[in-house]
């Protein structure tokens, strides 16, 4: 116990800033998973909220933010370790910055339509154009990942190809990020997806950090990867049938980000591109036939033919992905979203 709190309580952080905001942020996961459900782990505002929910969101975010920025206090190891790729370096630590302010900003948008809608304003312009806002969101956080990359260029490392894991390991890892960010793309408006995804990125950049102390094993940290990424998916499913059950939007953001992986991993189509021809496809193709549909038992019986079509053609789309796949591996070179 005594070398675990010494190699976790380093002088570098001799004000203790940074474990004081990872126990707040630690805090701030516990009390928002706990309220998993209806309220939207506590993001979805009721008739009777007041000003001050808001500001609680957006103190929630900002710890969040916070964490990431204090962590670069620490002095770690400029090329990543190759031994392994499990343990965190500079370029994976902006990273994780750059994709947990994705989600909390996804977050932070959500939270400005809840308000426009409680003051009976209309958000943006109009609900068609909100997505807009997580277009620019998620193009955005690229621009600053790439630029991150760049400036790392001297040692340059892919977060998965550079990984040791297996190649199915590695696959399944790069598919659920694009997935990831079909969801950030789309743009649900209930937050627990959202910020689940947070709490993935930052989980595991702390799990890293532990492996980089030699705390913990790097299988053991793929493993926990591995499960907090199906974690997700479970989430996401739940959310859409229990809470959400007449949005087509998690199934529109699945498709759309194996459409993705597909244009990407295979193809070695430009993501920019990629993301922006999906997002006209969402604007100008799906979301116009699903605020159109009107509550009645033949929409909600096409409702129901959508959601099977939508989950059939993104399991038909990864099987196809996952055989071609492992046909081409060994000319193909897995992307991650930060590729």
């Amino acid at each position: 116990m005594k070398q675990i709190q010494q190699k976790l309580f380093t002088k570098e952080d001799p004000y203790h800033v940074h474990k004081t905001l990872g126990l707040v942020a630690l805090s701030s996961y516990i009390y928002r998973i706990s309220n998993f459900g209806a309220s939207d782990m506590g993001f979805s505002p009721t008739k009777e909220s007041s000003d001050d929910f808001y500001v609680i969101t957006l103190l929630t975010l900002l710890v969040h933010v916070c964490l990431n920025i204090s962590s670069f206090e620490f002095h770690i190891p400029a090329k990543r370790i190759q031994s392994d790729g499990g343990r965190i370096w500079p370029q994976y630590r902006f990273h994780s910055l750059v994709f947990s302010c994705r989600g909390l900003l996804c977050i932070a948008l959500n939270a400005f339509y809840y308000n426009a809608l409680k003051s009976s304003q209309s958000p943006l312009g109009s609900s068609f154009t909100l997505p807009h806002g997580n277009y620019l969101i998620v193009i955005a956080t690229m621009i600053i990942g790439d630029i991150a990359s760049n400036y790392w260029v001297q040692y340059p490392s892919n977060s998965i190809r550079d990984l040791k894991a297996s190649p199915v390991i590695k696959y399944y890892f790069s598919v659920m990020q694009f997935l990831a960010t079909g969801v950030s793309l789309v743009g649900l408006r209930r937050c627990s997806l959202h910020y689940y995804m947070v709490m993935v990125v930052q989980v595991t950049a702390f799990l890293m950090t532990l492996r980089r102390k030699n705390l913990v094993s790097h299988e053991t940290n793929v493993i926990l990867y591995a499960l907090l990424l199906a974690g997700g998916f479970v989430v996401g499913i739940y959310e859409t049938y229990v809470w959400d059950p007449a949005q087509e939007l998690l199934w529109i953001s699945a498709f759309l980000g194996m459409t993705a992986a597909v244009l990407r991993i295979l193809c070695g189509m430009n993501k920019y591109v990629i993301w922006t021809m999906l997002h006209i496809v969402n604007c100008y193709c799906f979301l116009p036939s699903i605020q159109s549909q009107e509550a009645n038992l033949h929409s909600m019986i096409l409702l129901s033919l959508v959601r099977i079509r939508w989950l059939g053609v993104s399991a038909t789309m990864i099987m196809v992905l996952g055989g071609l796949w492992r046909s081409y591996f060994s000319s193909t070179q897995i992307k991650s979203i930060s590729d």
